[in-house]
């Protein structure tokens, strides 16, 4: 079964407005934090990102930097937002720590705000020169220029929705207590408290949509006429650098939670959702069997 055939109940990235997700006080503007995550215990880095951190927080002086490994993340949900939020972080399977690094960013930056960059990025001015006065929240999208030739056209749902395909989360530069980033984090609770394993998509796919660009996206794009943020065409224009490295092989060599080709589901289904589960793998097995 198609998602665009099941019903309303079952499908992700749909409004959720009554999750309960704290109300925390707006900021006007972005604070001097710079903020990554790197999931192995002690942050003990590769010499290119640790290269890499040195030179971002050189061109940054004035900055607070924090890196944040397993123990710091659970430290920080359990600390701002409590025991319920943290065991719906440990949903998401361990194995892909993709998913659990975008919930967490979303989870930070609402707190606290500041910039966050994924591990393998990084901004060649200065943050000072890419954060105007006034800003709140900064999003971009994609290059049309070749080197990201398909990047953020991932799109079987969202294709059409908006022009320049998806909303880029591996960078998410804002003040504290943004209110689109509240509404993101209920989206994404409201996917990882839907998921049934077989029906929802696992693997890339499944990353993508249930808690990454796609959910991200999703969750933003009825509140952009609200006008609280600065859209610009693309990370480029601010400066900010996608990959500090040539290709992306070279990356994945540097992380072995590689959730691409992985088949297991993205979130440990509840006893219920294993029964629903099930369910689905019988009726499929029975249309299959059907002459």
């Amino acid at each position: 079964m198609s998602a665009s055939r099941l019903p309303g109940f079952l499908c992700l990235n749909r409004p959720s407005p009554g999750i309960h997700v704290p109300v925390f006080e707006a900021g006007s503007t972005v604070p001097k934090l710079i903020h990554q995550i790197y999931f192995n215990f002690g942050h003990d880095l590769p010499g290119d990102l640790a290269t890499a951190i040195a030179t971002l927080r050189a061109k940054n002086p004035g900055w607070t930097y924090r890196l944040y490994d397993d123990n710091d993340i659970s430290a920080f949900i359990q600390q701002a937002y409590g025991a319920d939020m943290l065991r719906t972080y440990f949903r998401i399977n361990e194995a892909y720590g993709a998913a659990r690094a975008d919930f967490f960013r979303y989870l930070l930056m609402y707190k606290c705000g500041g910039v966050y960059l994924d591990i393998k990025s990084s901004a060649a001015p200065p943050l000072d020169d890419i954060i105007q006065p006034g800003d709140r929240l900064i999003l971009s999208q994609w290059s049309k220029s070749p080197r990201f030739e398909g990047a953020g056209i991932h799109d079987w749902e969202l294709a059409g929705r908006i022009d320049g395909g998806e909303i880029q989360q591996w960078h998410i530069i804002c003040a504290p207590g943004h209110p689109y980033l509240r509404h993101v984090i209920q989206n994404v609770i409201r996917n990882i408290h839907t998921y049934i394993p077989g029906l929802h998509p696992a693997g890339a796919t499944g990353v993508l949509t249930v808690t990454g660009p796609i959910a991200y996206t999703l969750a933003l794009l009825p509140l952009l006429p609200q006008s609280q943020h600065r859209f610009v065409k693309s990370h480029e224009d601010l400066g900010l650098i996608y990959s500090i490295f040539d290709d992306n092989k070279q990356h994945a060599r540097l992380f072995t939670r590689n959730y691409k080709t992985l088949s297991a589901p993205i979130i440990h289904p509840t006893w219920p959702k294993r029964a629903l589960a099930a369910l689905y793998r019988a009726f499929n097995t029975l249309r299959e069997r059907r002459p």
